[in-house]
């Protein structure tokens, strides 16, 4: 097997346990393929279309999925450490429980749609990004970039915020609870600034 697949059709592919690290698959065609528990490391997917794929527990650290339409994607228990999801559409995308420190996610689309529950996110690039009304469950989000980001009806449950970079983020009708933030002082600058209703959050140190 090369190891270009650029421009190939493997559209409801079985490839599932498949070895495809460091393969480059430049607009590839994956829509429906079963990928779970492939190995992606490293690879170059850079405008592949994984719409609807099934990549549970897939390895992608270090990935180019630049510009990849991950609309619909299964990536539940997958591995993205330091992959680069710019431009990248991810509108219904299943990150739960997904491990993506470093992940660079800079003007990803859709990304208010995708599915957070329990996701790794430590020292993540979010910046800019639209997450408005998102439920950021167990998230950990641990130094994480969230410059700009808009979190208008967020929920935060029982979340790590520990060492975020929150400039200029839209923290407008957020409820935290059980949420881990230092300093605790932040989150009474966002209540005495009006961003956030004293009676409805709860935070941990």
């Amino acid at each position: 097997m090369t190891n270009n697949l650029s421009d190939k059709d493997r559209a409801r592919h079985n490839l599932r346990w498949q070895n495809l690290s460091h393969y480059i698959c430049r607009r590839t065609n994956f829509q429906w393929a079963d990928m779970r528990d492939c190995n992606l490391s490293g690879s170059d997917l850079q405008g592949a279309d994984l719409a609807n794929a099934n990549l549970w527990n897939s390895k992608l650290r270090g990935a180019n999925l630049f510009g990849a339409n991950l609309e619909g994607t299964h990536l539940k228990g997958a591995t993205l450490i330091g992959a680069n999801l710019k431009c990248a559409r991810i509108a219904r995308a299943d990150f739960d429980s997904a491990i993506m420190s470093g992940a660079d996610f800079r003007h990803a689309l859709g990304a208010k749609h995708a599915n957070w529950t329990k996701a790794v996110l430590h020292g993540s690039n979010l910046s800019h990004l639209d997450l408005r009304g998102v439920h950021f469950g167990r998230v950990d989000l641990e130094g994480a970039d969230l410059t700009g980001c808009n979190f208008t009806g967020a929920r935060f449950i029982d979340a790590n915020l520990r060492g975020t970079i929150r400039d200029e983020a839209n923290f407008t009708d957020v409820q935290f609870l059980d949420v881990f933030l230092q300093p605790v002082q932040d989150i009474e600058q966002y209540i005495a600034q009006g961003w956030l209703d004293d009676h409805r959050k709860r935070t941990r140190d």
